[in-house]
């Protein structure tokens, strides 16, 4: 039969037995309750006495995070109640904003072992986890309160990938983007006039720069870039042409590298100053 739970609603139960005593309506008999997560995948059913309260005795439910949020339990709907029929609570979550994802903008090369890289900030973030690796090496990481950290004890000849994300508390950003970076000098050998608005760059070949060369010309140590040129496998020496003549310039060069089907930039080399 049917009876009025707490809120008034009617639930029905197989009953084994009523008896009515002055005052007081006493109910004995079973209800079949059930847990299930929020999505509806049981996670527990049982066959429970009437009056008796419910218990949960699996693992704490979870719900999958999303690009913006992270679910914490916050409990069962309804709230637990004494048993007095058939039963379907459902986990409860609370939604919690993550911190915004952060970007890696730059990978600066110290030298032949460290390098110092940079982020963007994260919104709502209150720290950061920066990881590096050797490619196809675990993750090695660090916490940081700012967005940069010097990494030190990179070899010499390595590809290195580097990705971040934010922290606040115990919620974890999404993963940044990975970047990398060829730890690798190439010997600059020589740098000279090469006539009129022109200069001829020589280095000492490096056998792993599958990917090639980059030479890049400033005005000036730590200035404006106003030449670059891409330079094959293999070759040792090229002309950067189209120059001022007249003009004083600041010569550098780079290997690149390339690695299941990305390339890595090499550290810049030592530069030289030449006047066209």
């Amino acid at each position: 039969f049917s009876v009025a739970d707490a809120k008034g609603a009617n639930v029905t139960a197989n009953y084994t037995l009523v008896k009515k005593t002055p005052g007081k309506l006493t109910i004995t008999g079973k209800g079949t309750v059930t847990f299930a997560n929020s999505d509806g995948t049981v996670l527990q059913r049982s066959v429970v006495s009437c009056g008796k309260m419910p218990a949960y005795k699996g693992k704490t439910p979870k719900k999958a995070t999303d690009a913006k949020y992270v679910y914490e339990f916050a409990g069962w709907k309804p709230k637990l109640a004494k048993v007095s029929g058939d039963i379907t609570y459902k986990a409860a979550y609370t939604k919690i904003s993550r911190p915004g994802r952060a970007k890696v903008s730059s990978i600066i090369s110290l030298d032949k072992s460290s390098a110092n890289v940079l982020w963007t900030a994260s919104s709502g973030a209150r720290s950061y986890e920066l990881q590096w690796r050797a490619v196809g090496g675990k993750w090695t990481s660090a916490s940081v309160k700012g967005t940069s950290k010097v990494v030190k004890g990179l070899k010499t000849g390595q590809l290195y990938q580097f990705r971040v994300r934010g922290i606040a508390g115990s919620i974890k950003g999404i993963w940044s983007n990975v970047s990398g970076r060829y730890f690798r000098v190439v010997s600059l050998a020589s740098v000279k006039h090469a006539g009129a608005g022109a200069v001829s760059v020589g280095w000492k070949v490096d056998p792993k720069a599958n990917a090639g060369y980059v030479i890049i010309v400033r005005g000036k140590f730590g200035g404006k870039v106003i030449a670059r040129k891409v330079v094959r496998a293999g070759a040792t020496s090229a002309i950067v042409r189209g120059l001022t003549p007249g003009q004083k310039v600041w010569v550098r060069v780079r290997s690149l590298r390339s690695f299941n089907d990305k390339t890595y930039i090499g550290i810049l080399s030592a530069g030289r100053y030449v006047r066209l």
